[in-house]
């Protein structure tokens, strides 16, 4: 049985939020939080849900979906839509160490090869009038503005930007 006292980061929040079906700690499901027209127990084999992030600080250009599944994975994918038909994808993953690790990555037109190669990365941003500082910017926004803080506004009851509990980030090498 989970107890609020073993949640230790807002990840541990949100994911038992959304996965636990009788809640002894009450907080909002996380799918609500972020108007998602899906949640986890809309699946009727109850192993993972692919939530819609509805909320209005994308644009049109813009999606995000977060991966759930009942082993306690969290992925938060953002994906930009680029010239060429390529997507730009800022992954957030989090770990069950207690850890999101960010992945940065573009996906080719066939979209059966990653770009992450710093040259050709850089140079396809580029083309798209983007550059290294956005990328970092966007990045930070991606964790804090679309994962963070619906969550700290909307559900935390003891989590925020300045108290993370034991949750480290780890940064794409493409970012620094």
């Amino acid at each position: 049985m989970i107890i609020y006292t073993s949640l230790k980061n807002p990840i541990d929040e949100m994911l038992y939020s959304e996965i636990t079906r009788f809640k002894i700690v009450d907080l909002p499901r996380y799918s609500e939080v972020i108007n998602s027209d899906t949640s986890y127990d809309l699946r009727d084999d109850g192993s993972f849900v692919s939530l819609h992030y509805r909320l209005d600080n994308i644009n049109s250009r813009e999606y995000v979906s977060i991966y759930v599944d009942n082993f306690r994975q969290f992925v938060l994918s953002y994906k930009l839509f680029l010239k060429n038909n390529q997507i730009l994808i800022i992954e957030n993953n989090y770990e069950e160490k207690n850890n999101i690790k960010q992945d940065v990555y573009i996906l080719t037109e066939d979209r059966e090869n990653k770009i992450v190669v710093s040259e050709k990365f850089f140079q396809i941003l580029s083309e798209n009038n983007l550059d290294p500082k956005w990328l970092r910017e966007k990045s930070s926004f991606v964790l804090n503005e679309i994962l963070l803080k619906p969550w700290f506004d909307k559900g935390s009851q003891r989590y925020s930007f300045e108290n993370l509990g034991n949750l480290k980030i780890e940064e794409s090498t493409l970012l620094k």
